[in-house]
Order: structure tokens, then C-alpha cells, then sequence
């Protein structure tokens, strides 16, 4: 494969941004660039809707998951039943286990 080098100007503070995240990704700046401008092309668009969640996020989604695995949830199998059990906690409160 033949490579070709982009020259691409960007502030300071980005670029050392950007190396630090990619690092933490497990990824190479060039790389993150690289697979970038592949989903351009392919796309024909530019979407950069990744997230990565900022740190409350990050806790509450760890919270979640601790919680999911401790059986701290309730499933419902339809709508109606998701609504009885909000209207019978709504009348009687709700004891958490």
C-alpha cells in the first residue's frame, strides 16, 4: 500500500488533546486520522457522533452495571405492567432490597 503524508494544522492544545485520548483508546493520533478519513470516504459524510461520556456519566453508567449484576433492577414483559408497578410504588412508596 502506497502512503501518501497530510499536513494538518491544529492548535497545540488539540493535538496534545487528541494523542492523549487516542493513547488511552489504545490508538495512535494517526490512526484515529486514518480511520477518520476512511469513514469519510465511505460514507460520503462526516459523522463524529462518538461519545465518550465525561466522568458523572461514566460513574452512573458504572453504578448501573454494579447494580445489574447485583439483581438490583426490575424487568417488565409489556408497558402495562412497567405502569402498574410505577402506580403501586407511586401509592405505597418503594422499599429498595
Amino acid at each position: 500500500m502506497k502512503t501518501a503524508v497530510v499536513n494538518v494544522k491544529t492548535d497545540v492544545s488539540t493535538k496534545q488533546k487528541a494523542q492523549k485520548l487516542a493513547a488511552e483508546l489504545g490508538l495512535s493520533l494517526g490512526g484515529v486520522i486514518n480511520a477518520l478519513l476512511r469513514d469519510f470516504v465511505r460514507q460520503r459524510r462526516l459523522d463524529i457522533g462518538l461519545e465518550i461520556p465525561n466522568e458523572a456519566t461514566a460513574k452512573a453508567l458504572q453504578e448501573s452495571e454494579e447494580d445489574y449484576k447485583a439483581g438490583r433492577f426490575h424487568s417488565f414483559k409489556n408497558a402495562k405492567d412497567a405502569i402498574a408497578f410505577l402506580d403501586d410504588i407511586s401509592k405505597h412508596g418503594y422499599a429498595a432490597d
